[in-house]
């Protein structure tokens, strides 16, 4: 395995729901045993069981290292850093 990876900044996935929808990703790359969960969470909710989904709603990540004012500058930084490993191969 190899490539890029989207990792959550709790390192849970995100599950939840918005109005009738409800969604579930950002897997950390255990996609294959957090899908599994998330698939679990989402099918107790349609079936009326909302408490892992509610749990998972109510974990909200971290603030953000420097607050708003440094939010946009240090993100882009961070994505420069790691396609740039990326593209090296380190």
């Amino acid at each position: 395995w190899g490539g890029l990876v989207s990792v959550t900044r709790t390192r849970l996935p995100h599950i939840g729901r918005d109005g009738p929808v409800l969604w579930a990703h950002g897997y950390s790359g255990m996609g294959t045993i957090l899908s599994s969960l998330a698939g679990s969470v989402l099918a107790k909710a349609i079936d009326g069981d909302d408490v892992g989904l509610d749990l998972f709603q109510s974990i909200s990540p971290p603030a953000f290292p420097g607050g708003g004012l440094l939010r946009g500058p240090l993100h882009t930084l961070a994505m420069l850093w790691y396609a740039t490993r990326d593209r090296l191969g380190v």
